[in-house]
């Protein structure tokens, strides 16, 4: 009796079917839009904490000049005033 060999939907040879391609370009595409959608929120998240960053050195500098003066606030430069 002669073996039988199984031969799977590919008809033997090893690769992709044009489905299996098919389906992996979508899935593709598909990943690629639901990250483009969130991608603009994240970098408006990043530009608030770098906002906040720098206004947190902004307070610790004017924090550490009023230590140096008495407790005073700086005066800021304003050409129309003597």
């Amino acid at each position: 009796m002669l073996s039988q060999r199984r031969v799977g939907r590919t008809g033997g040879r090893n690769g992709l079917t044009r489905a299996d391609a098919v389906g992996l370009l979508a899935a593709g595409f598909i990943f690629i839009v639901m990250l483009g959608s969130c991608t603009p929120r994240a970098r408006e998240n990043g530009y608030h904490g770098n906002c906040r960053a720098n206004l947190h050195s902004l307070g610790l500098g004017m924090a550490m000049w009023q230590s140096d003066h008495d407790e005073a606030w700086p005066r800021f430069y304003d050409p129309g005033r003597p």
